[in-house]
């Protein structure tokens, strides 16, 4: 069963997070979720992962689940935000053990940890990048690219009218900070992070840490093209890019979001490459 406890956040916030305890000579990963997914949702892989021998902790990002705050007008962060409070969340966790640390970012999740990696050296040991590519319109095909290119419009428009982003009636993601989603959206229209207070490109191509990227067969929210988009912004270091034989995958798991619910070859090639680090 998990331990619940909570960590302290900049700005009187505070989010509670559940640990799966294994063996702590092994490592810890902490666990960051995709946009509008609650941590929740990503039981199966910690507990996946902690079979492993990996000590595994979820996380909400600011805003959802277990978060004190949430978006509204006047009550906005951005990307600088998240990447401050994964590394307070990053650092109550590794006081909770002696091995190695390394954050698991899914989709905006990695976004984060990838951001974090150069803004904040030593603050995890390894990253690993889930399902996770930049959203660039131009590295979908065909009608998938104007489908991203129009959300970024309509995330843009509809975050700056309301003061927050109303993902639940628009369909893609939660309710989210404006200032997040205006971020979000020039990354998707223009390819390159654009974040306030805060040189992203710059903080990920100087990371100097062992990266993990893995594309989940059929997610078509990250595919492999947009994986590549990503991964070549870590100018510093090298990244291994594993494939994931589809084979191995529930046919249900096959998706951006679904893979998490069937997690087992994920949290196989997580743990292994952890034995590397």
């Amino acid at each position: 069963m998990p331990v619940a406890f909570p960590i302290a956040l900049s700005g009187g916030a505070t989010v509670t997070v559940s640990e799966w305890r294994a063996n702590p000579q092994h490592g810890a990963a902490l666990c960051l979720p995709a946009l509008g997914v609650p941590a929740s949702y990503y039981a199966s892989l910690a507990e996946a992962l902690a079979m492993r021998g990996v000590s595994a902790v979820t996380s909400d990002l600011r805003g959802l689940g277990a978060s004190s705050v949430r978006p509204r007008r006047g009550v906005d962060w951005g990307y600088a935000q998240l990447v401050d409070d994964a590394a307070m969340m990053a650092a109550a966790v590794r006081a909770r053990g002696p091995g190695p640390l390394v954050l698991v970012g899914h989709s905006i999740g990695g976004h984060v940890g990838a951001i974090l990696a150069g803004a904040c050296p030593g603050a995890i040991d390894g990253l690993a990048l889930v399902a996770c590519g930049t959203p660039y319109w131009r590295r979908f095909g065909g009608g998938m690219g104007l489908q991203v290119l129009a959300l970024a419009w309509i995330a843009r428009a509809s975050s700056a009218a309301l003061g927050y982003y109303p993902g639940e009636r628009i369909g893609f993601a939660g309710r989210e900070a404006a200032q997040l989603m205006g971020e979000w959206s020039r990354l998707a229209r223009y390819g390159r992070f654009e974040v306030a207070g805060l040189d992203a490109e710059r903080a990920i191509a100087e990371a100097r840490l062992p990266v993990l990227a893995l594309p989940v067969p059929g997610d078509d929210k990250a595919p492999g093209t947009a994986v590549q988009h990503l991964v070549a912004k870590f100018a510093a270091t090298a990244v291994t890019m594993r494939g994931l034989d589809p084979a191995r995958f529930d046919p249900r798991g096959r998706d951006h979001i679904r893979w998490v619910r069937y997690p087992d070859p994920v949290a196989k090639a997580v743990a292994d490459w952890m034995q590397t680090i």
